[in-house]
């Protein structure tokens, strides 16, 4: 009871982890869209769905077409190909370690059970042991009461 307890609260640990990692980097990523929209005075807003994790930065539309020139749009192009490409690659390290926290939980579970059933296997052969030195008089344990119930 005690690993799966353990198992579903690192698994719900890592979505909230996850989920919050997808959030802050679209809103990041979203934001790098502003800050390079700023450097060539073009107001510009953030729309993040908060459900989805998806985004998109809106330029106003006259500034864009009288300031953004090819600097600009080969920045934001830039920007699309480096902050996705991070973002998966980062999200694959946090899978990763997932992973390899679960084969750690695994592992140190495995090896509790093994030193409980060691201990409790030692404890049943010392019984065993003294039950073979009680009966090594000949009779079982209690016969001559059964003897008085007849």
């Amino acid at each position: 009871m005690r690993f799966w307890a353990i198992f579903i609260l690192y698994c719900m640990t890592f979505a909230v982890l996850a989920w919050s990692f997808n959030l802050i980097s679209t809103e990041v990523h979203e934001q790098t869209h502003v800050a390079i929209f700023n450097n060539y005075n073009i107001s510009s807003t953030i729309h993040v769905n908060w459900w989805t994790g998806s985004g998109y930065t809106s330029p106003n539309h006259e500034e864009y077409i009288l300031y953004c020139n090819e600097m600009c749009k080969f920045s934001q192009s830039l920007n699309e190909i480096t902050g996705y490409n991070i973002n998966v690659f980062i999200f694959a390290m946090m899978c990763t370690a997932f992973i390899i926290g679960l084969v750690v939980i695994l592992v140190v579970s495995l090896q509790m059970q093994e030193d409980r059933d060691s201990f409790y296997e030692g404890i049943i052969d010392d019984l065993a042991v003294k039950l073979n030195q009680q009966n090594d008089g000949g009779e079982e344990p209690f016969a001559e009461l059964s003897d008085l119930t007849e």
